[in-house]
């Protein structure tokens, strides 16, 4: 049976474990996903606290239950019982310090390697693009504005040769 989770658990785990860092956690498919300093420490799902598995925290468990959180989920501990508070702390302590910090966030910025359309004078298929957003209605004004085959030596400069 599938039962979400309640804000007043999250309010209540989170309290629980407030000794062990910045313990804050966010919405994601109708459960929530636990994050202590920044790193994801869990997942709460159907009202049960799901922690990462890593050694630390297996070494700290009194009784080890491993299950995955939601179907096709790698398995976590599953932590039974959240009532006692200092054990938790540490538990989540253990846990925080084996786990990596999160990759910083890649924004989408111009392939490393541009798809260049006319590669002698390195015009890109965004340039051309925002050049007939910007009035070029012709293959003359694109060339004009973009500066495409300027220099014609596409045979040269192309890596796929043509």
């Amino acid at each position: 049976m599938h039962m979400s989770t309640s804000e007043e658990f999250m309010f209540y785990l989170a309290d629980q474990l407030s000794g062990a860092g910045e313990i804050t956690y966010r919405k994601m498919f109708g459960e929530y996903v636990l994050y202590c300093d920044s790193k994801v420490i869990g997942l709460v799902c159907d009202g049960q606290f799901f922690l990462k598995k890593t050694d630390a925290g297996r070494k700290l468990l009194k009784e080890v239950c491993e299950a995955p959180a939601y179907a096709g989920a790698k398995p976590s501990f599953l932590i039974t019982s959240t009532d006692d508070r200092e054990h938790m702390i540490k538990l989540v302590r253990a846990t925080w310090s084996e786990l990596p910090f999160p990759k910083p966030k890649k924004y989408k910025k111009e392939p490393a390697d541009p798809e260049y359309v006319c590669y002698c004078s390195k015009v890109t298929e965004k340039m051309i693009a925002e050049a007939v957003r910007d009035g070029a209605d012709s293959p003359e004004k694109v060339i004009t504005v973009t500066g495409a085959m300027r220099n014609p030596d596409c045979k040269v400069k192309n890596p796929k040769g043509s």
